[in-house]
């Protein structure tokens, strides 16, 4: 993607940068990129009922100059319990706003429920969120 970025005129996206704003310059600098998950729940069903659009997996959406993550200015060390998509989440949140986070899992797979949740038939979007939040998460 990062080639064809240098080499394209115009890159469209739809709900794709409702998800995650950030996507270019993501790719320039190497990091993950949150992946629309087409769930329709913030974007499509508020346009049908003229709603506020919004983005499930994006709490900053809509809202990106008054909410955003902002550097710490005491650096703290974090313990977040439960590697689920929650614990994942505050976890990036903590460690991009500058402190030590620890995440203590009891089972030997991160993602809680997830895991289950990705099973049934069209919901392997759900593990790809997973992914995309395990990898943009500093985990040792």
């Amino acid at each position: 993607m990062k080639r064809f970025l240098k080499t394209a005129d115009i890159i469209g996206y739809g709900r794709s940068l409702l998800t995650d704003p950030d996507i270019a310059n993501k790719v320039e600098n190497g990091e993950c990129i949150r992946e629309c998950l087409n769930c329709n729940k913030g974007c499509v069903d508020a346009i049908q009922s003229r709603r506020y659009l919004s983005c499930v997996l994006n709490d900053e959406n809509g809202d990106e100059e008054t909410i955003f993550i902002q550097p710490c200015t005491e650096t703290k060390n974090i313990a977040i319990v439960g590697a689920s998509l929650a614990g994942l989440e505050a976890a990036r949140v903590a460690y991009k706003r500058g402190h030590t986070v620890t995440v203590f899992e009891k089972s030997n797979r991160l993602g809680g429920q997830i895991n289950i949740d990705s099973v049934p038939p069209r919901k392997m979007k759900s593990y790809v969120l997973f992914n995309t939040m395990k990898n943009s998460c500093p985990i040792k």
